[in-house]
């Protein structure tokens, strides 16, 4: 007799291995709504990372890379973030805020105007030939000054963070009669990152200096649920609008948020403006079908019986 058991007097054989012990589904939590986060480490190598996941990696982490389709240099910049559980209702959590650089400038679609940056971390836009002679214009001119210097893609939405983060403040601001104050020592709220081009080769040094001014500082970001096509969910950050600790009310960032699914972004992410909260999916009720059918969902039974209306 062969190692191969017939089956049946016809010609199929089948053979099995072994097998091996089964175990169990390992499922982590997840959460969403406004999170407190101290910043832990940027770009952590190898090493670092495994002592912040606690598990080994397979190999260094590239955060450098070039587009195939353009050969422009990229750069990945993860900040490690955790949870201050005591401001969270205990929730310990551990993910990342990434941001994505393109070196290359940050252009309008017709490509007429370029974004500039100034020694305040402010952002405009100015035409592409009134860089060389620092010429701003007429509608910003109230609050924009220079000297500035074009800004690559990604730019705006690191330096946004950082001065969230850092708690750096706005060079003015306006009361709520309209009038408007400057800080009497504007350089208070310098905040301009000068050294970008050696993020492309991997050096953050720069931003790693930065972090280390304030390492209990603390930020408040929108943490959301990203579910892809294949059903798989992941923790999601609003990047586009960091919020500073000091800040109770984030209709602004509801807003944003709202904005930006309007126009096409997060299209995949639900987010969630309460205090950070586990993510739980709520379960559906079913309901008996005709015998030989599949249980209904009970919000689907207009639709079983063929109308929009429940059967009375």
């Amino acid at each position: 007799m062969k190692e191969e058991e017939k089956l049946s007097s016809g010609s199929l054989f089948m053979a099995f291995g072994g097998g091996r012990e089964t175990t169990d589904a390992v499922v982590y939590p997840k959460y969403i709504g406004i999170g407190v986060f101290n910043v832990i480490a940027l770009n952590p190598t190898m090493a670092e990372s495994e002592k912040i996941y606690g598990r080994e990696l397979e190999k260094e982490p590239e955060y450098t890379s070039v587009e195939e389709e353009t050969g422009v240099n990229q750069v990945r910049l993860d900040f490690i973030i955790k949870t201050v559980p005591d401001k969270n209702n205990g929730i310990e959590l551990l993910t990342k805020q990434s941001f994505f650089l393109k070196q290359e400038d940050k252009l309008n679609k017709d490509k007429t105007k370029v974004q500039v940056i100034n020694a305040y971390g402010e952002c405009t836009w100015v035409g592409v030939d009134d860089v060389a002679t620092g010429a701003i214009p007429e509608k910003v001119a109230t609050w924009f000054e220079g000297p500035y210097k074009k800004v690559v893609v990604g730019e705006e939405e690191l330096t946004a963070f950082l001065k969230v983060y850092l708690n750096i403040p706005n060079k003015s601001y306006k009361k709520k009669n309209g009038e408007v104050v400057t800080l009497d020592n504007i350089s208070d709220a310098e905040a301009r990152l000068d050294n970008i081009a050696n993020y492309f080769t991997g050096n953050v040094k720069e931003i790693k200096e930065l972090i280390k001014l304030q390492p209990e500082n603390k930020i408040k970001l929108a943490v959301g649920i990203k579910t892809i096509d294949e059903g798989k969910q992941y923790q999601d950050i609003f990047s586009r609008m960091p919020i500073r600790n000091s800040i109770a009310d984030y209709s602004k960032v509801d807003a944003a948020i709202k904005d930006a699914k309007a126009n096409n972004a997060y299209s995949k992410t639900e987010f969630s403006i309460e205090p950070l909260h586990e993510y739980v999916v709520n379960a559906t009720t079913f309901t008996e079908a005709p015998a030989g059918q599949p249980p209904v969902a009970a919000a689907d039974l207009g639709s079983f019986f063929g109308g929009n209306d429940l059967p009375m």
